[in-house]
């Protein structure tokens, strides 16, 4: 089947045709310019035609990219072409990328020269976890004469499945955070309490701790010897992702749940390389994903593939269900990251009694949102008077928020008020805070 297209500039010279057939009735001294014009269309039209259909394989296209994508990071899309004719040929490419993506109108257009190659590199950012299908690219040629073009359809079918950011993972990873400037500065700090990981016996040297001699090395070695012990490790951390309809709020085309989970694979990333125990926990009216906290080599990818699927539900989210769920997954004392948010104080007091229960028996960090479009809109300067009384309103919103960040830290437990966009980093100093103080 011929998929032969005619363009706007045909249309014009056949409409010039029919200008010039009404003149020729008003005087008989335009035919001559009718045959001419009519004769040049034609033939020009026929001439491209032949041109265009001279080969079966005219032109070939490739379209190039990575399998696995990363939730919000840029990713590289590379379409290669080369001109299979003997002669100079223009093309107008559409690549007919997934609807997430929402690039419906994307083109490439230009010149390509007899047996020429061109790659051309488009940057676009997947903002949803999921499958994304990509399907036939689409070619529109034509040699210069611009009267008829020649579509040369490819299918090409690939999936490509966008995952929580493994560029963020790579790039606040802990051995590279070692060396960078944020631990300049740090230092050993005294910790209360007794670690009791047995590691080995050493001759006691003075300054050693008394308590830890052991009476009867030291008969057998005549000699004080002592018990050594190492810092704990192997010790539970836990990401609780609230799926509820409060995390859907989006900021920058990502909601707040993908934000919690390209946070979440960072912060399991750092926990297993500092030799403790990752978990992950998504609720919402149910109980999701459960992943019991391990330090295996392949728990990273477990957490991955749990995390790539998630979905948010339009309904409350159930902390009670949460909470018993807790006390039968884990009885040794762990580190809760969770990842809410709660908009007004009535909503935090609702659920204030299941949060202390967890912090009583956990180091609990509650991560709540800044709406910073809210904070934009209070800062600016407005000099009408009806946009005031919104002023108003942003303005008690925002100390409505400070008001629980205040309050949640004023019963002991930990809280990370922070922008959407700096969630992972602020989550990830947390950690690495907790971690040089010893409270986990």
């Amino acid at each position: 089947m011929l998929k032969i297209y005619f363009t706007n500039r045909f249309y014009l010279g056949l409409l010039s045709l029919c200008a010039l057939l009404f003149l020729v009735q008003l005087n008989r001294l335009f035919f001559s310019v009718f045959i001419i014009v009519a004769a040049i269309l034609l033939s020009l039209s026929l001439l491209e035609l032949l041109l265009l259909f001279s080969s079966k394989s005219p032109i070939y296209v490739s379209r190039r990219l990575r399998s696995n994508l990363s939730l919000g990071d840029e990713e590289p899309i590379t379409h290669t072409l080369r001109n299979n004719l003997s002669f100079p040929i223009q093309y107008v490419l559409r690549d007919k990328f997934p609807q997430q993506l929402q690039q419906r109108n994307f083109k490439l257009s230009g010149w390509l020269k007899p047996s020429d190659k061109k790659t051309i590199r488009t940057i676009v950012v997947p903002k949803v976890r999921g499958e994304y299908d990509f399907s036939y690219i689409d070619l529109f040629l034509n040699v210069g004469f611009g009267f008829i073009q020649r579509r040369v359809e490819f299918h090409q079918p690939f999936l490509a499945k966008v995952y929580p950011s493994v560029i963020q993972l790579k790039k606040y990873s802990i051995n590279n955070i070692k060396n960078s400037v944020l631990f300049y500065g740090v230092k050993k700090v005294r910790k209360i309490g007794h670690s009791y990981d047995f590691d080995h016996i050493k001759q006691y040297a003075v300054g050693d701790d008394v308590r830890s001699i052991n009476w009867k090395a030291s008969s057998r070695r005549n000699e004080l010897m002592i018990n050594h012990y190492e810092d704990e490790k192997s010790q539970a951390v836990y990401c609780i992702i609230d799926k509820s309809r409060t995390m859907n709020m989006p900021f920058n085309g990502m909601s707040l749940l993908d934000y919690s989970v390209n946070a979440t694979l960072v912060i399991a990333s750092a926990a297993l390389q500092h030799q403790d125990k990752a978990g992950l926990i998504t609720f919402s009216d149910v109980l999701g994903n459960v992943l019991p906290a391990a330090n295996s080599s392949i728990q990273l990818n477990r957490i991955n593939e749990s995390l790539y699927n998630q979905k948010h539900r339009k309904t409350e989210a159930n902390y009670n269900l949460l909470y018993y769920s807790l006390r039968k997954l884990t009885r040794k004392r762990s580190l809760f990251f969770m990842f809410t948010n709660f908009e007004s104080m009535p909503a935090l007091n609702r659920q204030l009694d299941v949060l202390l229960s967890l912090a009583k028996h956990h180091v609990l960090v509650v991560i709540l949102f800044k709406n910073t479009e809210v904070e934009d809109y209070y800062n600016a300067q407005i000099d009408s008077k009806a946009k005031m009384f919104e002023q108003a309103v942003a303005e008690k919103y925002l100390t409505e928020k400070h008001k629980i960040v205040k309050k949640l830290r004023s019963y002991g437990i930990r809280c990370i008020y922070t922008a959407p966009e700096d969630l992972t980093v602020n989550t990830l100093n947390e950690y690495i805070e907790l971690k040089a103080r010893g409270v986990i």
